[in-house]
C-alpha cells in the first residue's frame, strides 16, 4: 500500500516516524502464531510518533489467517482468532481515546501484488504464496471494515495510494491531518 514508503516520505519532510524492521515468516510457525509475533512487534512502534505499521493492519490480517487453513468465511473464524482481534480493536480505541490519528492507506490490488513482486527479503511469506485469492479476500475485509472504522471515528483519513507516489501522498497526510512538524 506504500506504508514504509510515506513514512520514509514524512521523514524527509521532517517528521520523526518509526518504521518497522522486516519480519520474515518463520517456516515452523502456525499463520496466527507469527501474526500474533507481528502485532507485537507493531506494538513496540507505538509511541505517540508517526509509524509504518497500525494495528488495525494486524487486526486484519489476524482475521485473514483462517483462510490459509481453509476457511473463507467470517463466520468459521475460531473463537480464538476472534478473540486476538478483539484484543487489537480494544487497543485501537485506546489509542484513539489518547489522541493518536489513524490514516488507513489503501491500493489496487492488482497494483499491490505489483508492489509487493518488488520486493523479495523474506524466502517464506504464506500470505504471498496464496496472494491474488487472499489479498482478494484481504480487500473484502478492508471494504467491510473500513465503512465502519470511519463511521465510528477510528480511521481519521482514508489515501488510495494506487496511482500516488510516496510524497504526494505524505503531503496529503500532513495537509488533511494538519500535522505539526514540532510535534511529530
Amino acid at each position: 500500500m506504500g506504508k514504509t514508503s510515506t513514512c520514509e516520505a514524512l521523514r524527509r519532510m521532517g517528521f520523526e516516524c518509526k518504521k518497522m524492521d522486516r519480519v520474515c515468516y518463520d517456516p515452523d510457525a502456525k499463520p496466527l502464531e507469527f501474526e500474533i509475533f507481528y502485532y507485537s512487534k507493531v506494538l513496540e512502534l507505538i509511541g505517540g510518533e508517526i509509524a509504518d505499521e497500525s494495528p488495525l493492519t494486524a487486526y486484519l490480517y489476524v482475521l485473514g489467517t483462517p483462510f490459509l487453513e481453509g476457511t473463507l468465511s467470517e463466520i468459521d473464524i475460531p473463537p480464538h482468532v476472534k478473540d486476538v482481534a478483539d484484543g487489537i480493536m480494544r487497543y485501537v480505541k485506546e489509542l484513539k481515546s489518547s489522541g493518536h490519528k489513524f490514516v488507513w492507506l489503501t491500493c489496487d490490488p492488482i497494483e499491490n501484488l505489483r508492489r509487493l513482486n518488488l520486493g523479495g527479503e523474506c524466502r517464506y511469506r504464506p500470505l504471498l504464496e496464496q496472494r491474488s485469492l487472499f489479498i482478494g479476500y484481504l480487500k473484502e475485509l478492508e471494504s467491510k471494515y473500513l465503512r465502519d472504522w470511519k463511521e465510528s471515528g477510528i480511521v481519521d483519513l482514508v489515501v488510495d495510494t494506487t496511482h500516488k507516489g510516496p510524497e504526494e501522498v505524505a503531503r496529503e497526510v500532513v495537509e488533511k491531518l494538519g500535522l505539526d512538524k514540532g510535534r511529530g
